[in-house]
């Protein structure tokens, strides 16, 4: 017989563990664990451990030499069960089973697990994840645990299902939305692609802040690689050959950044959203990655583009399928003004419209301010429309001649007599990728608020590159 609790026992929270059983690559895992996370975190009478055994890689062979780093993980993750009233394993179904990260956590401990209770949250398949769970309840009951009748199964679920309240709706959508970008890209050029997240002690990213068990640096890295990896979990790879690999690191996030990028073709960042304040904020991660950068960057609105409805996407449950691709038929944009950083730029977008397999616009714009008499400057205006059209034409002759004489897309000419941010916006408005240079003519363009690219980056619909 067990002795009544006592009045201060009965009002300590309830220590429930969440156990998430997949380990491996473009798991649902984490979204599924975030989405029970979320609910129980709302309740004042349970203290919830988050353990995911990807963090926890023990060794299959018990014979490890004690003091190494696999013993040290054994160690602590055998306290952390031990200090659970009960738990909550979230499992997918694997070949009409669960995980083997799951079986090896099960038989590596037996104390930890006697006489507590264990629920299931299940998912994958027809099944919902349910014989998984079947399997499970034999598995706990030979580990003297008590596993509850009633569970929560979810049959063919997908990422998307648990934005509203998981891991997805946690981060920042931008964020989100710049690594589905990347992982797309990745697929289309066969690289691979580096999901990285730089937190600091001064409360950026909040995400971090908000799942962290402590404000310690230990508990403070711990809750940014669960962020971080909560967030690659809930992007759908469209290709199983994309190698996604995860970076945290603690400092400043511009540096920390570009310092991860060393060696990379690309960099994608999240641009926050709509609002008048971020446009202003000049010290923002987006714009200091645009300016200090020496690579291309290509910055990502989360929620505004389209593009996503093309991606390609793979099964909803872990055991991902092939992908189904649409194709996006809208072209990329380029803004030519005749500098080297528009060429340079136009090399790009050529390239960029050559694996998506759609046109190239070319836009250069001419503007001619006439306030009061137009007459007067009527053939000057045309001298100018004259001037810019062979300034297209050079620049896109010169990108021709370096392809042997042809293009591998595509190429239309535009030139539009506008302000260029305002061209190219508008051009902006149904096109899949918006690509500008880094600088026109004059080293300090970049730098003012008002300058072209720090315009299209602020207010373009789709995501915009930003070339060196």
């Amino acid at each position: 017989m067990t002795a009544p609790a006592s009045p201060d026992e009965a009002a300590r929270p309830l220590a429930l563990a969440l156990v998430v059983g997949s380990v491996r690559a473009g798991r649902l895992g984490p979204a599924v664990a975030g989405w029970f996370a979320g609910h129980a975190r709302d309740r004042d009478d349970v203290h919830l451990d988050v353990l995911d055994l990807a963090a926890f890689p023990l060794p299959s062979d018990m014979a490890a030499v004690p003091g190494t780093p696999p013993e040290r993980l054994v160690r602590e993750l055998g306290e952390r069960l031990a200090a659970a009233d009960g738990f909550v394993v979230v499992t997918p179904e694997y070949n009409h089973s669960y995980p083997a990260a799951l079986k090896n956590v099960i038989d590596t401990y037996r104390e930890e697990w006697f006489a507590k209770p264990v629920g299931f949250v299940s998912y994958g398949g027809v099944s919902g994840g349910l014989r998984a769970v079947e399997h499970l309840r034999a598995v706990f009951a030979e580990q003297h645990a008590v596993t509850v009748r009633d569970g929560v199964s979810f049959h063919g679920p997908s990422a998307a299902d648990f934005a509203a309240d998981g891991p997805a709706g946690r981060g920042s959508p931008a964020s989100a939305a710049a690594l589905r970008w990347a992982v797309d890209e990745g697929a289309r050029r066969r690289l691979p692609v580096t999901a990285a997240l730089v937190w600091d002690a001064v409360g950026e990213p909040p995400a971090v802040f908000d799942q962290a068990d402590g404000a310690d640096r230990v508990g403070l890295e711990r809750a940014a690689r669960r962020v971080l990896a909560d967030t690659v979990a809930a992007v759908r790879v469209p290709d199983p050959a994309v190698l996604v690999t995860e970076r945290v690191a603690e400092g400043s996030p511009v540096p920390e950044l570009l310092g991860i990028a060393t060696g990379a073709r690309l960099v994608v960042v999240g641009e926050r959203g709509p609002g008048a304040l971020h446009r202003l904020v000049a010290g923002s991660v987006c714009q200091g990655v645009v300016h200090h950068a020496p690579l291309p960057v290509v910055v990502v609105r989360g929620g505004t583009d389209r593009s996503g409805q093309s991606a390609g996407t793979a099964d909803a449950a872990d055991a991902a399928g092939p992908a189904t691709t649409s194709v996006d038929e809208r072209p990329v944009v380029v803004g030519v003004d005749g500098s080297a950083g528009s060429l340079r730029a136009l090399r790009w977008a050529v390239e960029a419209a050559a694996v998506r397999k759609t046109a190239v616009r070319a836009v250069h714009a001419w503007h001619l301010d006439v306030p009061a008499y137009p007459g007067i400057y009527a053939d000057f205006g045309s001298a100018l429309a004259e001037q810019a059209q062979r300034t297209l034409d050079d620049a896109v002759n010169t990108i021709i001649a370096e392809h042997g004489g042809g293009l591998p897309v595509q190429l239309v000419k535009e030139t539009v007599a506008d302000g260029a941010a305002r061209a190219l916006l508008r051009g902006a408005a149904d096109a899949q990728l918006l690509v500008v240079g880094s600088r026109g003519h004059g080293g300090f363009a970049e730098l003012l608020l008002g300058s072209v690219s720090h315009q299209c980056v602020a207010h373009a619909p789709c995501p915009v590159a930003v070339i060196r």
